[in-house]
């Protein structure tokens, strides 16, 4: 397996006190106006330009096959030192969706931004039918007030369009980076604005959450049902739900509706 070693891209520097975050969203497809993962990274952006703790920087990403990746990479190598926590937004749904694990899988409902369609094709020959993923999201959601994470769901499939293609990439080529997906309310959502301003506001509070924090600690999210029963029996409170609400997804493994 081809794996990129980030030793290799990145000159050792001294660790700032700032948490770095890498933050990237896509641009309209599907002849969308606007694709709403843009919007709410842009305003996450304004929120966190004077802030002492976090350090936030955009990548905007094509809702292209393989080229979303490519453009990724680029930002991720042009970054001064090793991101401490990379994440995607994409649209999908009318609510935020936490994803924890990804398919080898390109299934189309509708071509990408060039007029590419793929049906049942694997992204890497080689690579694993499955990818968990590896970002403090169990941390993140538990940051919330319960009446908040009532609009949050705990996903186990990221889809097979450009979103989860780019993402499966960035676990495979990258395993060790923190590396995260997470998928917003999309464009043509019933009470957009406030389902917006409410994501906006969950996702500002859930990267709060992380200033001060130790993200090299940062575990792979489990994939397997045993896995996941096993964290269910160790954990209490939030940290239990987390793991339930993901348990109740563990074997919808299939295609889903379009998301980028």
């Amino acid at each position: 397996m081809k794996v990129y070693y980030l030793s290799l891209l990145f000159i050792p520097i001294l660790a700032e006190a700032k948490i770095n975050i890498l933050l990237s969203y896509f641009d309209a497809f599907n002849r969308a106006p606007f694709n709403n993962s843009e919007k709410i990274a842009q305003s996450l952006e304004q929120k966190f330009i004077k802030n002492d703790g976090i350090k936030l920087t955009l990548c905007p990403l094509p809702t292209i096959y393989d080229e979303a990746y490519l453009r990724l990479e680029d930002c991720l190598k042009g970054q001064d030192q090793i991101p401490d926590l990379v994440i995607s937004l994409g649209e999908g749904g009318c609510d935020l969706k936490l994803e924890t694990s990804l398919k080898n899988l390109d299934y189309s409902f509708g071509p990408d931004n060039i007029g590419q369609e793929r049906f049942n094709s694997p992204i890497i020959t080689e690579g694993s039918l499955q990818l968990p993923l590896k970002y403090p999201a169990m941390l993140m959601y538990c940051a919330l007030k319960n009446g908040d994470r009532k609009n949050i769901e705990i996903s186990n499939s990221a889809g097979s369009f450009v979103c989860n293609n780019t993402a499966y990439k960035m676990r495979h080529y990258y395993p060790d980076i923190n590396y995260g997906f997470i998928h917003v309310p999309a464009h043509d959502c019933f009470m957009l604005q406030h389902k917006t301003q409410r994501a906006t506001e969950q996702l500002e509070n859930m990267i709060l959450s992380l200033a001060k924090k130790d993200l090299t600690k940062t575990s792979i999210l489990p994939i397997l049902k045993k896995e996941i029963q096993y964290q269910i029996e160790q954990k209490t409170g939030c940290e239990k739900d987390f793991f339930e609400e993901l348990g109740k997804k563990v074997n919808s493994f299939l295609p889903n509706n379009q998301t980028n």
